[in-house]
C-alpha cells in the first residue's frame, strides 16, 4: 500500500501545478511538531500530558482537549499503541497532501473542521474513559473528506482522487464504528472526524458551484 500510495502521490501531482515545497513544508512541521510533543511527553513527562490534555467526555477539563489532544498518542506496552502514530504520520502525509493539491487555504480549513468536529463530537458523545487522544480523528476526517468531494464537486479529477483513495484507505471506514476487540481506540474521534470532514466536503462544493474549482488540470 506504501508504494501505492507514493505513486499515486507523483502521479496526480505531476499533472497539478502546485508549489510543490510550500506545501511540503507545511505538512513537514506539522509532523515534526507532532513527533516532538510525543517524544517530550514519553521521554520527560511519562505520558502525563495525555492526562492533562486529552479529551474527558462532557467534563470541564476534558474542553482543552478538543483542540490539543489530536498532538498526544500513547506508547503503551500494546503493539497497536506504539503503531498509532506512525501510522497516523503515514495517514496525514498522504491524505494531508491530496487535500493540499486543492490549495493551501482548502488545507488549512479542512484541517480545523474536522479537528475541532472530532473534537467536539467526542467531548459531548465520547464514552466515559479517558482520556481520548490522537490524530486518527483528523485522518478520518481526511478520508471523509477526498471521499465526499469527490462525488460533490463534480470534477473528475476530484472524482479520481476520491477513487484511489477508497482503494488505499477505504478499509478503515469499519473503525467508525465500536470495536470490541479495540475497546481502547477512540471510535468517537474516528466518526465525528469523518463526518466533519464530509460536512465541509458539502460545503466547500457548494461555494465552489460560483468558484473556479478546487482541482484543476493546467493546459
Amino acid at each position: 500500500m506504501c508504494v501505492l500510495a507514493i505513486a499515486s502521490i507523483v502521479l496526480i501531482s505531476s499533472v497539478i501545478p502546485n508549489d510543490w515545497h510550500g506545501q511540503a513544508v507545511i505538512l513537514r512541521d506539522i509532523v515534526l511538531m507532532t513527533w516532538f510533543i510525543h517524544i517530550v511527553n514519553w521521554a520527560i513527562c511519562q505520558g502525563s500530558l495525555n492526562q492533562l490534555l486529552g479529551i474527558y467526555p462532557r467534563r470541564l477539563e476534558g474542553l482543552p482537549g478538543i483542540l490539543v489532544a489530536h498532538f498526544l498518542h500513547g506508547w503503551g506496552q500494546d503493539d497497536s499503541e506504539k503503531r498509532h502514530l506512525f501510522e497516523n504520520t503515514f495517514g496525514f502525509l498522504v491524505l494531508g497532501w491530496f487535500i493540499l493539491l486543492q490549495g493551501t487555504q482548502v488545507f488549512y480549513i479542512v484541517t480545523a473542521a474536522v479537528a475541532i468536529a472530532s473534537g467536539i463530537g467526542t467531548w459531548i458523545f465520547g464514552r466515559a474513559f479517558p482520556p481520548h487522544v490522537g490524530a486518527s480523528g483528523v485522518t478520518y476526517g481526511y478520508l471523509g473528506f477526498v471521499l465526499a468531494y469527490g462525488i460533490t464537486a463534480g470534477n473528475a479529477l476530484a472524482f479520481l482522487l476520491s477513487i484511489i483513495v477508497g482503494l488505499l484507505y477505504g478499509r478503515l471506514i469499519p473503525g467508525i464504528l465500536p470495536d470490541s476487540d479495540h475497546p481502547y481506540t477512540s471510535w468517537e474521534m474516528h466518526l465525528f472526524g469523518f463526518m466533519g470532514g464530509m460536512l465541509t466536503a458539502f460545503i466547500l462544493s457548494e461555494a465552489a458551484l460560483n468558484s473556479p474549482p478546487l482541482y484543476s488540470v493546467p493546459t
